[in-house]
Protein backbone atom coordinates (compact mmCIF):
# COMPACT_ATOMS: atom_id res chain seq x y z
CA UNK A 1 0.00 0.00 0.00
CA UNK A 2 2.70 2.38 0.54
CA UNK A 3 4.37 1.39 -2.35
CA UNK A 4 1.54 2.66 -4.18
CA UNK A 5 1.02 5.72 -2.85
CA UNK A 6 4.45 7.03 -2.02
CA UNK A 7 4.78 8.79 -5.58
CA UNK A 8 1.23 10.87 -5.83
CA UNK A 9 2.58 11.58 -1.62
CA UNK A 10 5.53 12.92 -3.05
CA UNK A 11 4.40 14.93 -5.73
CA UNK A 12 1.92 16.76 -3.53
CA UNK A 13 5.35 16.98 -0.96
CA UNK A 14 7.29 18.76 -3.68
CA UNK A 15 5.04 21.38 -4.69
CA UNK A 16 4.93 22.59 -1.26
CA UNK A 17 6.51 26.41 -0.92
CA UNK A 18 6.79 28.79 2.15
CA UNK A 19 3.45 29.15 3.45
CA UNK A 20 2.97 25.28 3.33
CA UNK A 21 6.42 24.80 5.37
CA UNK A 22 5.89 27.74 7.70
CA UNK A 23 2.07 26.14 8.52
CA UNK A 24 4.41 22.27 9.01
CA UNK A 25 6.63 23.89 11.46
CA UNK A 26 3.75 26.13 13.48
CA UNK A 27 1.31 22.79 13.55
CA UNK A 28 4.53 20.90 15.38
CA UNK A 29 5.35 23.53 17.68
CA UNK A 30 1.81 23.89 18.34
CA UNK A 31 0.72 20.60 18.91
CA UNK A 32 3.77 19.79 21.52
CA UNK A 33 2.33 22.69 23.88
CA UNK A 34 -1.36 21.05 23.35
CA UNK A 35 -0.14 17.78 24.07
CA UNK A 36 1.86 18.89 27.43
CA UNK A 37 -0.40 17.24 29.99
CA UNK A 38 1.82 18.55 32.79
CA UNK A 39 0.83 21.87 32.16
CA UNK A 40 1.40 24.81 29.69
CA UNK A 41 4.53 26.57 31.44
CA UNK A 42 6.74 22.85 31.64
CA UNK A 43 5.33 22.59 27.54
CA UNK A 44 6.79 25.66 26.60
CA UNK A 45 9.97 24.84 28.75
CA UNK A 46 10.31 21.58 26.92
CA UNK A 47 9.53 23.09 23.38
CA UNK A 48 12.12 25.89 24.26
CA UNK A 49 14.66 23.23 25.17
CA UNK A 50 14.11 20.88 22.12
CA UNK A 51 14.49 23.86 19.65
CA UNK A 52 17.62 25.07 21.36
CA UNK A 53 19.54 21.59 21.42
CA UNK A 54 17.94 21.52 17.45
CA UNK A 55 19.88 24.17 16.36
CA UNK A 56 23.68 23.03 17.67
CA UNK A 57 25.73 21.77 15.18
CA UNK A 58 26.12 22.62 11.31
CA UNK A 59 23.34 23.86 9.28
CA UNK A 60 22.27 21.44 6.19
CA UNK A 61 21.76 23.80 3.95
CA UNK A 62 24.35 26.63 3.82
CA UNK A 63 26.67 24.51 6.10
CA UNK A 64 27.67 27.07 8.50
CA UNK A 65 28.16 26.03 12.45
CA UNK A 66 25.74 27.27 14.96
CA UNK A 67 26.52 27.26 18.90
CA UNK A 68 29.22 24.85 18.36
CA UNK A 69 31.62 27.07 20.20
CA UNK A 70 35.03 25.94 17.93
CA UNK A 71 34.21 22.01 19.26
CA UNK A 72 34.03 18.87 17.44
CA UNK A 73 31.78 17.48 19.52
CA UNK A 74 29.00 19.87 19.46
CA UNK A 75 30.11 20.34 15.33
CA UNK A 76 30.19 16.37 14.72
CA UNK A 77 27.71 15.20 17.12
CA UNK A 78 30.46 12.69 18.20
CA UNK A 79 32.66 11.82 21.10
CA UNK A 80 35.75 11.29 18.29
Amino acid sequence: MMVLISEPFAKVALSFSTPEYFAIVFLGLTSVIVLGTSGIRQAMVALALGLLIATVGVDDIYGAERFTFDTAILRDGRLC
